[in-house]
């Protein structure tokens, strides 16, 4: 029963990639990277996290995916390091 649960979350979740706070060059590369998943035989409970922590990082990073630099990866890592988040 909790598989349709998750197919209707995720169905809703890429729809509502287009109203994240984040750049159109970005919300494309998750909804292409979502169809890749998919593609892949990847699990809705997988997909559902992978939608969120791209979100999240997007919205962090403050630059589009393609251009962030090994610099702009390094200092957000750190960041996450040092936050109650990497636990």
């Amino acid at each position: 029963m909790t598989v349709g649960i998750y197919k209707l979350n995720v169905s809703s979740r890429l729809e509502s990639v287009e109203d994240f706070s984040i750049s159109e060059k970005n919300k494309e590369l998750i909804v292409d990277f979502i169809d890749y998943c998919f593609s892949e035989g990847l699990g809705e409970c997988r997909i559902l996290k992978y939608i969120a922590t791209l979100k999240y990082n997007s919205l962090s990073l403050q630059t589009d995916f393609e251009e962030a630099t090994g610099r702009d990866i390094r200092r957000y890592v750190s960041s996450l390091e040092r936050s109650d988040l990497s636990q």
